[in-house]
């Protein structure tokens, strides 16, 4: 799943070994790497895609807080507070890499924070 999200062979013909080329946008083309000897769609033109056809992984996190309330006079009056970010420390990956040209196209690279506590005091007056 993180080495290839979706199906990459729909976007860029598997059997082609295409290298990007920097500043060259029709590399793609002159390698002869489109599915079907389709046209490669150009900068700026619409290829047959849909817009949004691709969505993510999934994202899950609960956050959670315990706040603790200490009076000391009528005034004053001091606040415990312990927030937990990612409780249950589950993995949300990050979006895929959507950029043909890119030697990781399709691949999640990366994932969010785990989980992250903080605890903290305040002072009311």
């Amino acid at each position: 799943m993180v080495n290839e999200f979706f199906n990459t062979g729909a976007f860029v013909s598997p059997t082609c070994s295409f290298t990007p080329q920097a500043g060259n946008p029709l590399s793609i083309e002159q390698q002869n790497c489109t599915p079907f000897n389709l046209t490669y769609s150009m900068l700026g033109q619409y290829g047959n895609a849909g817009r949004s056809i691709l969505n993510g992984p999934a994202f899950s996190n609960t956050d959670f807080s315990i706040i603790k309330n200490i009076p000391f006079t009528e005034r004053y009056r001091l606040q415990f507070r312990s927030e937990f970010f990612n409780v249950f420390n589950q993995v949300n990956f990050n979006n895929p890499v959507t950029r043909v040209t890119s030697g990781s196209f399709g691949r999640i690279t990366g994932a969010r924070p785990g989980r992250v506590i903080q605890f903290g005091l305040k002072l009311f007056f």
